[in-house]
């Protein structure tokens, strides 16, 4: 069932600080982004989330009870409250407000059908304004680099609204220069490619306003910042051990 809180965090340390103090207790908590939405095939007792659309809500509920554990069912729980300046920056925020508007009431039991009329309430009007302009701006987009297509001839002045239209690019790690450069050499481009790391398109502008990404012959774009094999790009930080490129 769907519980709609706000101060969930506060309520669900209390609780397990209350735990910890049990020998027997086992309290496993992971704390992930939207990633957890898709790919991982997890199953936890309850979750708590912050506000997201109403088909992305239902796919993290899917790492609940996942295997059918608990028979009876479980809760999960969903903050009604948020920084409408930070989520923007991520989901649409008339789709935000439709998801809570058209929610279940508190307490019921999520079924199937339930999730379905859910679902159907939240998307019944169609595009929201701003879904609208992406769709303009992609199919605009689109039909310039189709346009802009020759026979052995490049197109930069489509380039970035090729770009655009997979909401982010494709760089090079500065650290990475030599190696790409080695396979290039070789001819095994297939692995230089596998060093390219995506970014957002608010990631990619930054770094562009920033003068941090520099243009290879082949179009490649390398990227002056640091880079951790585990956690990934930093774009905010500049990678001081590697090497100048001319």
């Amino acid at each position: 069932m769907v519980q709609s809180v706000v101060a969930f965090r506060e309520s669900y340390f209390r609780r397990s600080f209350e735990l910890q103090g049990k020998g027997d207790a086992d309290v496993r908590v992971l704390v992930a982004t939207q990633v957890v939405e898709v790919s991982l095939d997890v199953s936890f007792e309850t979750i708590f989330t912050e506000v997201a659309p109403v088909d992305d809500l239902l796919q993290r509920f899917g790492r609940v009870n996942r295997c059918g554990e608990h028979s009876a069912g479980v809760e999960v729980h969903v903050a009604r409250q948020f920084d409408a300046e930070q989520v923007r920056r991520v989901y649409d925020l008339e789709r935000l407000q439709g998801t809570l508007e058209k929610a279940p009431p508190n307490g019921q039991v999520l079924t199937p059908d339930v999730a379905a009329e859910w679902v159907r309430q939240v998307y019944k009007g169609g595009w929201t304004t701003k879904e609208r302009q992406r769709f303009e701006q992609a199919r605009t987009a689109f039909r310039t680099v189709l346009d802009s297509l020759r026979p052995l001839h490049a197109a930069p002045e489509g380039e970035a609204q090729f770009r655009d239209l997979f909401q982010g690019a494709e760089v090079l790690p500065r650290c990475y220069y030599a190696e790409y450069e080695g396979y290039k050499a070789e001819k095994r481009y297939l692995l230089a490619t596998q060093l390219l790391v995506p970014v957002p398109r608010g990631t990619f502008w930054m770094l562009n306003q920033q003068g941090r990404l520099i243009r290879l012959k082949d179009g490649t774009l390398v990227v002056d910042a640091a880079y951790d094999p585990e956690l990934g790009l930093l774009p905010r930080e500049v990678d001081p051990d590697a090497g100048f490129i001319i």
